[in-house]
């Protein structure tokens, strides 16, 4: 099978500012395409990436004697995602999920809507003062 190949530096700034026609253009591409820069394939689109993520065929982790090492370019990208949620199988997915339910219970949430609509104000102010200088 022969993927659509697309070309996108993830580090190009036009794209950190804006990737959404990056991925409106992968979309496009079909469902599944292999993604140049990173020489893997990607899944596009709401559908597949649900199924993909649901799938208990496909673990989240690379079995020990599959890992490649990651080039240098994506290390510190990888030092950050290696601890992700999304990265890990039970039982440490299930060790981290419990520690951050009790931390994110909905009454600590709520106590922080005013803290943060502090600081977006805060935020705002300053767009402001840009502006007018």
């Amino acid at each position: 099978m022969s993927l659509p190949r697309l070309t996108q530096s993830p580090r190009e700034p036009a794209f950190v500012q804006d990737p959404y026609p990056f991925y409106a253009r992968a979309r496009a591409a079909g469902s599944l395409f292999h993604w140049t820069d990173y020489a893997m394939p990607c899944a596009a689109g709401h559908a597949l990436v649900s199924a993909l993520l649901r799938d208990r065929r496909f673990g989240r982790e690379v079995p020990e004697g599959r890992r490649r090492p990651v080039p240098a370019h994506l290390a510190p990208f990888q030092a950050i995602e290696e601890h992700s949620l999304l990265e890990l199988e039970p039982p440490a997915h299930t060790r981290l999920r419990g520690l951050v339910l009790r931390a994110f219970t909905s009454r600590r949430i709520a106590g922080l809507g005013p803290e943060i609509a502090a600081l977006a104000h805060q935020l705002i102010d300053r767009f402001e003062a840009m502006r007018s200088s």
